[in-house]
């Protein structure tokens, strides 16, 4: 047994570390990192300052220690100019905030900043240049100049931009000819607060960006656009070379003409697959209204992600929206958080987009709309009911307008507990998850068990292995004397990790769950039943291991009560596993 989890455990960890290859990628300049830079290591070709952890958020203060040095901002910055195997640089830091500790500001900081570029400008070999946030008194552009002109940049991403830093990239772009055919990602975002880059500068650049036909992901955020940027941007998009998937453009200056001429390009492009309009406030009810109605004759036959988050968008807004979306097959992933002005009458209107059978929206996010409320949520269970939806994965809301009502209607959409066929027929790929925020209890007292029930039936398939496997080596010592429960751990472990999670499997998980977690069953004879996917199941409850075979598992063996249920529950849905009587007769765990 031990032998098993150890080698589980190595697999596992073997498998991170393809992920997580530190000779591919170093997160700080330490002795050895510059002696590889510096040897031109062909094994090195990435390098992210800041100290990057698993969810791409930056830890600054490894980077600042940099910044503070200037001899190794100079070091640092000449080795990485001459090195010809490096493909990524990242360079991640952010404005000090009020909590921070430390004592200064990183404006202060921008004379080491541009000692560091300095050197970085001589590489060549560079394909992604990620500058994080640009101190105010930088010269980076200027700097980088040379790299940026002469050489093959297939990714250029900086914050913190002022309308100089954007003109300046104009200009080089419009300069180096080669790079039309292999800058494929251009981020910039302006200075928050207020101080949003002038449209004259988004003009320049986006008109001579339209002449890159590589371009695959645009981002612009707190610009000013006005019309006739937009209607630069939207020739762009209708361009027949074009080959934009992505366009992000977030707190952008928008007003309902620039919106309206934008949704013109949208109208005839058939390349963009993501669009990202979060915080276009200065866009009225009326010009998202006119949005959707140009948009109604659109295919949008590669848009799969439409962000919406934060706009005052209303109900007359998502009747458009429903009439462009209604027969639409692409759409993927759909947020509309924190539009407040949509009431619950907008968000039962909504729902009819999934009486589409062939509608293919898996995550819905609508937090921070408390007028999301019972209504909405019934309305969207019949939706999906009567069209049998199986592809809503994840709906985000915030629950403060829901109540017992609107509680039981969701939970009996993924686990009607009615009788054991209801049960197996309920929707097995629907989760539902809300906003961390305070719930009036009053409001919820009586839904509460239900819904924690519920929860836990939509998450039991996401209990991972190696948690599983923990679980395992705790438990051990308490049931190592009984060796057949250690037979029917191992037995789960080599099953744990085959096959997909299927439908037909989720409802197994449910069916096992409801009854072995409110008693109804006791298990009698359970070491000789089938296994072939019920063993999978069991496995998927992480707490079953720890709580229930405790429970069953005494000192002269197994507990031997008289309930057979749990035989009548496979009998019910003969699908989910044979039970013929050749099968269970003299059936002995691990037995093949």
């Amino acid at each position: 047994m031990e032998e098993l989890i150890e080698r589980t455990l190595e697999m596992q960890l073997s498998i991170g570390d393809k992920y997580n290859c530190k000779s591919q990628c170093a997160h700080e300049l330490s002795d050895e990192v510059l002696e590889r830079i510096k040897s031109n290591d062909p094994k090195l070709t990435s390098l992210k300052l800041g100290a990057f952890n698993n969810t791409h958020h930056a830890l600054p203060q490894k980077l600042l220690s940099l910044l503070h040095n200037k001899d190794l901002c100079d070091e640092a910055g000449i080795l990485i100019g001459s090195n010809t195997h490096l493909n990524e640089l990242y360079i991640n830091i952010h404005m000090r905030s009020d909590d921070d500790d430390e004592n200064y500001d990183y404006d202060d900081l921008a004379e080491n900043y541009d000692e560091f570029l300095r050197g970085v400008a001589n590489n060549r070999s560079l394909t992604v240049l990620d500058l994080g946030y640009c101190p105010a008194k930088s010269n980076a552009i200027h700097i980088l100049a040379p790299l940026i002109e002469k050489g093959t940049p297939k990714s250029i991403s900086i914050q913190n931009c002022t309308g100089d830093h954007i003109k300046l990239l104009a200009s080089l772009f419009r300069t180096n000819n080669e790079q039309r055919g292999t800058l494929k990602n251009i981020s910039l975002d302006g200075t928050r607060g207020g101080n949003a880059i002038s449209d004259y500068y988004t003009l320049d650049l986006i008109r001579t960006l339209s002449r890159y036909h590589s371009l695959e992901s645009l981002i612009l955020n707190w610009t000013i656009i006005n019309a006739e940027t937009s209607r630069a941007l939207s020739n762009m998009l209708r361009d027949d070379s074009c080959t934009l998937k992505k366009l992000t453009l977030e707190e952008n200056e928008f007003d309902d003409e620039s919106l309206s001429v934008l949704a013109e390009g949208l109208l005839e492009n058939s390349s963009l697959e993501e669009l990202n309009l979060l915080g276009s406030e200065h866009v009225s009810a009326e010009g998202w209204v006119n949005f959707f109605r140009i948009l109604r004759p659109a295919k949008l036959g590669a848009l799969h992600t439409l962000c919406l988050e934060r706009n005052h968008i209303t109900d007359e807004a998502v009747v458009e929206m429903t009439h462009v979306f209604a027969n639409n097959n692409t759409l993927k992933r759909l947020n509309l958080s924190l539009n407040n002005s949509i009431t619950t009458a907008g968000w039962q209107t909504l729902a009819s987009i999934f009486l589409n059978p062939n509608s293919a929206i898996d995550t819905m996010l609508t937090k921070g709309n408390p007028s999301f409320d019972d209504g909405a949520a019934i309305a969207w269970v019949n939706a999906l009911s009567q069209s049998k939806n199986t592809k809503l994965n994840e709906l985000l809301l915030s629950p403060r307008g829901i109540t017992s009502r609107g509680w039981l209607a969701l939970e009996n959409l993924v686990c009607n507990k009615m009788s054991i066929d209801s049960m197996y027929g309920s929707n097995h790929t629907f989760k539902f998850y809300f906003e961390d925020t305070t719930i009036e209890q009053s409001t919820v007292v009586s839904a509460m068990r239900s819904y924690q029930d519920f929860q836990l039936s939509c998450l039991v398939a996401e209990c991972s292995s190696r948690i599983m496997v923990r679980r395992l080596v705790r438990s051990q010592e308490k049931d190592e004397k009984d060796d057949k429960l250690r037979d029917f751990m191992k037995e789960v472990i080599e099953r744990l990790s085959t096959g997909r999670i299927t439908g037909h499997k989720m409802a197994l998980h449910k069916i096992i769950q409801f009854y072995f977690k409110s008693g109804e069953a006791n298990m009698k004879d359970i070491w000789d039943m089938e296994f072939n996917v019920m063993v999978h199941a069991i496995a998927r409850i992480g707490c079953f291991a720890k709580d229930n075979f405790s429970a069953i598992a005494t000192q002269d063996g197994i507990s031997t009560s008289v309930h057979t249920l749990l035989y009548q529950i496979m009998r019910s849905v003969p699908s989910l596993v044979d039970v013929s009587s050749s099968n269970r007769k003299n059936r002995k765990v691990g037995s093949k």
